[in-house]
């Protein structure tokens, strides 16, 4: 998991998954951004794993700020201290390392950009994003179990969700299982695609992205999904183009 989101002036990363060496290959190739801006969504192996190999991390000529969550029995700092071990050891990376621990709230990080946190419904402390800049809104929620019409008058965080996420440019949606396969994994912290497009046409989302699926779906069953989220929104009318997320998938806002 990793998504990047560049604006003129700044660039902003979600999750530190294998993906961010590709990413930090490139900016240390194009030389534009010096300071990195990191949010994670929680400690999963395949949110963090790419930090140990991060290659701005190991120039001083870069700032790495990183924003996360801390549970209650391990830091923040312990926790990104950990994560940069395996290709670090004790050593400290040689770049500049801000961080800074996030609770569900509203922060003004840059000029002209905003980011609200937010605990998502998924074991353990995970957060989710909504940014705002340059007029535009882009939600990151990749580990995130929708309950739709299963909600019991005591599960509120459709609800809940759906105000964070009202009229979104583009969201960042777990869409891990077919409704099937839900069914057997109900209660696990992950949505079917199908609860993820129907809540994205609820909530007026221009753009729905859908990730983390299942390692186990081959590709052509991947394909299947997308295909199955596109028909979906197109019976029940909903105003909403979907995607399926993808290494390499570029998107302007």
């Amino acid at each position: 998991s990793c998504v990047s989101v560049e604006t003129p002036r700044h660039i902003l990363v979600f999750d530190a998954g294998s993906g961010i060496s590709l990413l930090g290959n490139e900016l240390m190739k194009n030389g534009k951004f010096k300071d990195l801006w990191l949010f994670l969504t929680h400690f999963h192996h395949d949110h963090i794993e790419g930090l140990s190999g991060l290659p701005v991390a190991r120039d001083a000529a870069y700032t790495l700020h990183i924003g996360g969550a801390g549970d209650p029995d391990k830091p923040l700092e312990q926790a990104i201290a950990e994560a940069f071990e395996p290709g670090f050891g004790t050593e400290v990376p040689p770049c500049r390392l801000e961080l800074y621990e996030m609770r569900e709230d509203s922060y003004d990080i840059l000029p002209g950009v905003r980011m609200t946190s937010f605990y998502a419904n998924h074991p353990g402390t995970t957060l989710g994003y909504s940014l705002q800049a340059e007029d535009r809104k882009i939600v990151y929620c990749p580990d995130s179990e929708i309950y739709g019409e299963n909600a019991t008058a005591l599960q509120d965080y459709d609800e809940k969700l759906g105000g964070l996420c009202r009229d979104a440019d583009i969201l960042f949606h777990d869409g891990r299982y077919t409704p099937e396969d839900y069914e057997a994994n109900r209660n696990s912290g992950h949505s079917s695609f199908i609860a993820a497009v129907d809540f994205a046409g609820r909530n007026r989302i221009k753009h729905l992205v859908l990730v983390h699926q299942d390692d186990r779906y081959a590709d052509d069953a991947l394909d299947k999904m997308g295909k199955a989220a596109e028909a979906r929104a197109a019976e029940k009318g909903y105003k909403l183009k979907v995607s399926l997320g993808r290494e390499g998938l570029r998107l302007n806002v």
